[in-house]
Order: C-alpha cells, then sequence, then structure tokens
C-alpha cells in the first residue's frame, strides 16, 4: 500500500514515473503445449487452467487446432500450431480460468486477449484480486467470422495478491466463443524513479515549510 500511495502523490504534484520490464502472469496463455490438434479432456492436460465443467470423473476442457470447424487465422498468435480454447464444451454457463500471484512491487498491469466469437455473439471476462477484489469486468461481441484483439491497459493491482482471470461464452451453447493470446503483464516501478519521487516530495515538502 505505501508503493500505492507513493504513486499516487507522485502523480498528484506531476512526477515523471517510469515501469521497468514487464512480467508475463499468464501461463500458457496461447493454449499451444500438448495436447495438440483438436482435443476434449481433463484439464490438468492443459497447463495453467481451469475449467469449472466437470462431470464423469473430469473437468473438461476443449482445444482447437487453427483452421478447425472453419476456425480463422489466429490474428497475433505467430506460433505454427495455431490452438485456441473453446470456452464452451457443452454449456454456456461454463467458465475457463487462471489464478495468478502477483509479484512483489508490481502496481499495475495490462490485459490482454484474442477473442473468436463462433456460434456464440461474444465473450464475458472479469479480472478479480484477493485484495483489490473486481479489477476490471466487462464484455466484448461480434464480428463472428474474425479473431479480434481486445486489452485494457493501466489496470490497478496490488503486489503479492492473487488475481484470478475468468471467462465465460455469450451464448453459443456447445458452440461458444474462442480465446487465444491471453496476457497479464504486471509492471513494477523502476527503484530509480522511486527515489527521484521521493526526493521530489522531499523538495515539494521543504518548500512548502518555508512558505508557512
Amino acid at each position: 500500500m505505501r508503493v500505492m500511495k507513493l504513486l499516487l502523490v507522485a502523480a498528484l504534484v506531476g512526477l515523471p514515473l517510469a515501469f521497468g520490464m514487464p512480467v508475463e502472469l499468464i501461463e500458457n496463455g496461447e493454449f499451444e503445449p500438448p495436447p495438440t490438434g483438436y482435443w476434449v479432456g481433463d484439464q490438468s492436460a492443459v497447463a495453467g487452467w481451469t475449467t469449472n465443467y466437470c462431470a464423469w470423473g473430469a473437468c473438461w476442457m476443449e482445444i482447437f487446432p487453427e483452421g478447425f470447424a472453419d476456425s480463422p487465422a489466429i490474428g497475433a498468435d505467430g506460433l505454427p500450431t495455431g490452438q485456441h480454447c473453446e470456452i464452451t464444451v457443452d454449456n454456456d454457463w461454463e467458465v475457463v480460468s487462471q489464478v495468478v500471484t502477483v509479484p512483489p512491487e508490481c502496481v499495475f498491469a495490462d490485459f490482454s486477449f484474442e477473442m473468436w466469437p463462433r456460434g456464440g455473439s461474444g465473450v464475458k471476462y472479469w479480472l478479480t484480486g484477493t485484495g483489490s477484489g473486481t479489477i476490471l469486468s466487462d464484455s466484448v461481441t461480434g464480428p463472428g467470422d474474425a479473431w479480434t484483439p481486445h486489452s485494457a491497459t493501466g489496470l490497478p493491482i496490488i503486489p503479492g495478491e492473487d488475481i484470478t482471470l475468468s471467462f465465460q461464452s455469450i451464448g453459443g451453447g456447445g458452440a461458444g466463443a474462442h480465446i487465444d493470446s491471453v496476457s497479464l503483464l504486471a509492471y513494477t516501478p523502476e527503484p530509480s524513479t522511486l527515489g527521484l519521487s521521493i526526493l521530489g516530495l522531499l523538495a515539494l515538502a521543504r518548500r512548502r515549510r518555508h512558505k508557512n
């Protein structure tokens, strides 16, 4: 919380802020590791991801290769296999999610993914932190014949908290929306920037004391 307060005060007094290299929090955002090709099976085979669709002794997920069932090429995938996740195996109430932990000192994050509506009209998605509460909650729709990128930047997060990212298809039943290229990049303020911000705040406080 001290870092958040410092960043807020620095922003209010107009001090410049710089951020270090981003840290990718999402595991397997491209759904590329095995299984490969069209596949329906237990979530344990899809690294990083879980689903609430559990029956017959397993929790089921569905993975598509590029071009299967008329799926279009992946816009930003850049990988030869082109695998992506259909959110619904069977019903619209299914949710695909992942829990990540924010590294120490990271206070902002950028979120992005690609969506293909297929038989549904779109995707609901939300980010919930154990300390932050609801960080982001939104939905996107159409068009139905192409992958489209979606993003949100500068999301405030708390160092050390767990964040749950969830996706749910809007409509489509057993042929719901698909997701790919999922990313959550966390940023750490540069130590030098924090030092300059602190010096600036101290100088500002001294000026105010002299004026009084």
